[in-house]
């Protein structure tokens, strides 16, 4: 046990060392690349108005170019305790590096104690956290040449007759000074001691000659860099950067706009206690502070509660505004989260005259802050197998869905190596299958050559065929998702092609590796950082290639495509209703071959037009022309992350569909895109935990294609090992789906195509007392085979009963039991009609051939008696 704990702690040691030069290295190559947010903090307007500048969005492409979308990013508690303690942690290195009398160490142990030393004094350093930061700072540390005065050296000046610069000297024989200063120091020596400037110059030119020499350990002081590796953010914000913790972000964009989301909250917040302090201290009432989970703190907020400071610059009694303290903390050097309280710069008269910063700079100060420390590196090794199962109680096949609902599985859910640098531990992970239509494993990263460089989890048939197993059971369809990350940089059409061509390889060899437990149904790929602006040939040309090297095979011919987009720009997006979008600057009509079949759009305009001049079209030619799956589209959905505020980014969503499409084409194109949630654990109201969850829910299954999950809402094992079933995001999106089951206009559950035989079984009234589906489903190839013994076994019987009389006179002896054996194969084949998916569209028509050839057989055995009474007669 001791062994294997060392060697956890060595594994964690080693992880941290590559995490601290991982970020060193995506600080120096980056700079401060996190795009400033496009969400404007002038007072007294609404957050999302504002553009973000061409700068802006320059930073921002730099920044997802350096960071590959298969790196999990995740913001972890000890990441949001290093917010707060890195300030204190950056001053203690500086000050070491500034002090040369300090920054002297025999050894790179030395100067590693002293530095534990100092940072032990630190309130609230655990022992884990001064591991991961002594580490960190073991990158500044470097071997340094040293030189000090040699006794050589004063008695060569005494031999040139340099007496008075020898005695100068003197007290700094031995005593170490980094090389690049050795020269100046002695230098100021001899000038302090009033030596002569000739002699001053003989004295240096024979210490230089002379110097005993010596390696030293010193902390480099890099202000540029001790602020990329050791960013800080005030107290009182990161501890509402609590609430975005040991959650993982589809992309940067998302976490990006989740912090800045949450900024404005506290902005918003901030503004109303200022505004009820200035209330209560007009009309002398007390008026109660807003309670709320993430405050600004009271020395942030009090200075802009002061009555005469937060008046407006027109009553400051000052031209240029500099008595208002909301203009004047623009001027301050130091970027800090006042800003988030201040005017905006426009507003202040001060700012024409000196240099102001704004709210937007804090904003990016701390995405900066919380991205160097939430992007992960890719880490490949270590990885266990996939353990999903089903939840205790919700047991139930995927139900036929109005919508195709989504959930994204990641990959390092399923790394130990990722649970040993802090990730949350949800592998056996347990989730209810009966509301998801798909599951998508997340990811199979591109190379350098935009070859499948790692198939990760379906390298190894070990680790994924309980995945694979229990998702085919409950009858959840399984896809893999490619990562595309370079499709900017792809040139050439037979070049784009090849990679199709490759990538189609790669699923072939997983098919083959996976046939036997159900393999996989589709594949998605990732375009990631997709803007309006943005070429599609790329994808036009990749997308249609691989659909045409897939349909050439007989074993990948059902395997769906479809397109995920990090859409970019949209939270910039200034649109309205009736507006049109060119297709240049499109997300979506540029690629409108690849998911859509406008004929119905087109075919309606054509019959106005025949209208218009008098002749009325046939009715029965323009349904036949119409009917649905006539033509198949090449990619079945476009699956948009929807990052946050999502109460405005699936409105500007929508709104971006319905001026790319119209008519008929609007309505197709809504039911093909399938918005995919970024996050499950925060609303946008801390007043009401889950509200704004219920209202996206809500909004994306009556208004586009579907829902995306990002990731599975995973419920974890306790330390009993056994599922926690207080899962509250599930339950949630549980009776979000079910909710109006059996009316069918406002149902989400399919019910119609289910048949009246499968929705009666699964009808809440009844399933939720005993839902024999529960089990018959998940095991209907069990129950099929029972079946079928079944109906063998009275087949049997039968025959015996009229050609053996022994036979006859032991069921005539045991009738009940005969007759339940009679019975047995109905009331099977009524679970495998109504639980089985697979039976489900053929089910009604199969109940009444069933009950037809039952009567006709009663029938004729009453006709037969009838006639062997007459005929005994």
């Amino acid at each position: 046990m001791t062994r294997s704990l060392l060697n956890t702690r060595r594994f964690g040691l080693l992880s941290f060392v590559f995490l601290g030069l991982s970020t060193v290295y995506f600080t120096a190559n980056v700079s401060a690349a996190v795009p400033v947010s496009a969400v404007s903090l002038n007072a007294g307007t609404s957050a999302g108005s504002s553009v973000a500048t061409p700068a802006e969005q320059g930073t921002q492409k730099a920044m997802q170019k350096e960071i590959s979308p298969i790196q999990p990013i995740m913001l972890l508690p000890r990441d949001v305790t290093m917010l707060k303690l890195n300030k204190a942690v950056r001053e203690i290195a500086v000050s070491t590096a500034q002090n040369p009398s300090v920054n002297q160490f025999v050894t790179l142990d030395s100067a590693l104690a002293y530095l534990s030393a100092e940072l032990e004094k630190i309130d609230g350093f655990s022992p884990e956290i001064l591991d991961s930061v002594t580490l960190k700072i073991r990158s500044f540390i470097t071997q340094q040449h040293y030189l000090a005065v040699s006794p050589q050296t004063i008695s060569e000046l005494g031999q040139q007759n340099l007496s008075l610069a020898a005695q100068a000297l003197l007290p700094a024989v031995g005593q170490p000074v980094p090389a690049q200063y050795f020269s100046q120091q002695l230098r100021r020596n001899l000038e302090q001691a009033s030596v002569q400037k000739e002699d001053t110059d003989r004295a240096l030119s024979i210490a230089v000659r002379t110097p005993q020499e010596s390696l030293r350990y010193a902390v480099v002081n890099d202000a540029a860099a001790f602020d990329a590796v050791f960013p800080s953010v005030d107290a009182s914000v990161s501890d509402c950067l609590s609430n975005l913790a040991s959650t993982a972000y589809p992309s940067v964009n998302g976490l990006r706009l989740a912090v800045a989301n949450l900024l404005y909250q506290m902005r918003e917040v901030g503004l109303a206690a200022v505004q009820n302090n200035n209330t209560a201290a007009n009309d002398g009432t007390d008026t109660p502070g807003i309670e709320i989970e993430c405050p600004l703190s009271d020395d942030i907020v009090k200075p802009f509660q002061e009555g005469d400071l937060a008046v407006d610059n027109s009553d400051s009694g000052s031209e240029d505004g500099s008595g208002n303290y909301a203009c004047t903390v623009l001027t301050e050097s130091e970027i800090g989260p006042d800003l988030l309280l201040a005017n905006s710069p426009e507003s202040c008269a001060i700012c024409r005259t000196k240099t102001c910063h704004s709210g937007t700079d804090y904003v990016s100060q701390v995405q900066n802050a919380v991205l160097s420390m939430a992007v992960k590196p890719f880490l490949r090794s270590e990885l266990s197998k996939i353990e999903l199962s089903t939840l205790p109680g919700c047991s139930e096949c995927a139900l036929p869905l109005k919508g195709t609902t989504i959930g994204f599985y990641p990959y390092w859910l399923a790394s130990e190596a990722y649970q040993q640098i802090g990730f949350p531990l949800i592998n056996p992970g347990y989730i209810n299958f009966g509301v998801f239509s798909r599951v998508a494993y997340f990811a199979l990263p591109l190379g350098a050559d935009n070859r499948v460089s790692d198939q990760l989890h379906w390298a190894s048939s070990r680790l994924f065929v309980n995945y694979l197993r229990e998702l085919q059971r409950f009858n959840v369809q399984r896809d893999i998702v490619l990562v595309a990350q370079n499709w900017k940089s792809w040139r050439g059409t037979d070049d784009i092609r090849s990679y199709a061509e490759s990538h189609y390889k790669t699923l072939q060899v997983i098919q083959e590796q996976a046939a036997h437990w159900g393999g996989i149904n589709g594949v998605i790929v990732y375009f990631n950082d997709y803007g309006r602006g943005d070429d599609a040939n790329a994808i036009l040309t990749y997308m249609s290639r691989l659909y045409d090297v897939i349909q050439q095979d007989d074993s990948l011919v059902k395997l769906e495509l479809r397109l995920l987009l990090d859409i970019q720009g949209l939270e910039n997006q200034k649109t309205h209703v009736g507006a049109s979008v060119e297709l240049s600057q499109s997300y979506f009509a540029k690629l409108s071959e690849l998911f859509m079949v406008a004929s119905r759009d087109e075919l309606l305009k054509s019959t106005a037009s025949e209208l218009e001049k008098g002749h009325e079209p046939i009715a029965k030619d323009l349904i036949d022309q119409t009917v649905a799956g006539s033509q198949t589209p090449k990619v079945k959905n476009i699956l948009v992350f929807l990052n946050e505020p999502s109460s405005e980014q699936k409105k500007r969503l929508r709104m971006q569909l319905e001026n790319e499409f119209k008519g008929e084409a609007r309505v197709e194109a809504q039911q093909k895109i399938i918005p995919v949630l970024g996050r499950l654990t925060l609303g946008e109201e801390s007043a009401e935990p889950h509200r704004q969850f219920v209202d996206d829910l809500a909004y994306l299954k009556y208004n586009f294609g579907g829902i995306g999950l990002w990731n599975l809402p995973l419920t974890p094992q306790t330390d009993k090992g056994k599922a926690d079933i207080e899962n509250p995001v599930m339950s949630i999106f549980d009776f979000t789906l079910k909710l109006g089951y059996g009316n069918t206009e406002v149902g989400y559950v399919d019910t119609e195509n289910m048949g009246w035989l499968a929705a009666a079984m699964h009808y809440p009234a009844a399933a939720d007392v005993f839902s024999i589906c529960a089990y018959a489903c998940p095991n209907r190839i069990t129950v099929l085979w029972m079946l079928v013994v079944l109906f063998v076994s009275n087949l049997i019987f039968y025959a015996l009963y009229n050609t053996h009389c022994p036979t006859r006179k032991i069921m005539k002896a045991h009738p009940v039991t005969f007759l339940l054996l009679r019975w047995s194969p109905v009331l099977l084949a009524l679970l495998v009609l109504g639980c089985n998916p697979l039976f489900y569209p053929y089910a009604t028509p199969l109940l009444a051939v069933g009950a037809l050839s039952m009567l006709a057989f009663s029938g004729y055995r009453s006709y037969l008696k009838m006639a062997d009474k007459l005929e005994r007669a």
